[in-house]
C-alpha cells in the first residue's frame, strides 16, 4: 500500500515537472541607467519544479525504505525455513 502510493507520488512529482509553468517577459521602452543593477524578477525555478523535485525525492526515499523491509523480511523468511543448516544439509 505504501509502496503504490510513494509510486503515485512519483508520478504526480513527474507530472508537475513537464507541466509547462506560466512565464511572462517584460520589454522596456528604454535602456535603464548602468548605475542600477535591475535584474527583472527573474525566477530561474518555479514553484511547480520544486514540488515536482520534493514529491519525487519523497517517493524516492519512501520507495527504497519500503523494498529494504521486504527484501529483509523475504530474507528472514527463507532463514527460518532453512532451520540454521549451513548450505541447506540437513543432518
Amino acid at each position: 500500500m505504501l509502496f503504490a502510493a510513494a509510486v503515485v507520488l512519483a508520478g504526480v512529482g513527474v507530472v508537475l515537472l513537464v507541466w509547462p509553468s506560466p512565464s511572462s517577459f517584460g520589454w522596456f521602452a528604454v535602456e535603464p541607467d548602468t548605475s542600477f543593477g535591475f535584474v527583472g524578477g527573474v525566477q530561474l525555478v518555479g514553484p511547480m519544479t520544486v514540488w515536482g523535485w520534493a514529491l519525487i525525492g519523497v517517493s524516492a526515499i519512501v520507495i527504497a525504505g519500503v523494498s529494504g523491509w521486504l527484501l529483509g523480511r523475504r530474507y528472514q523468511r527463507r532463514q527460518s525455513i532453512n532451520f540454521g543448516f549451513v548450505g541447506g544439509a540437513r543432518p
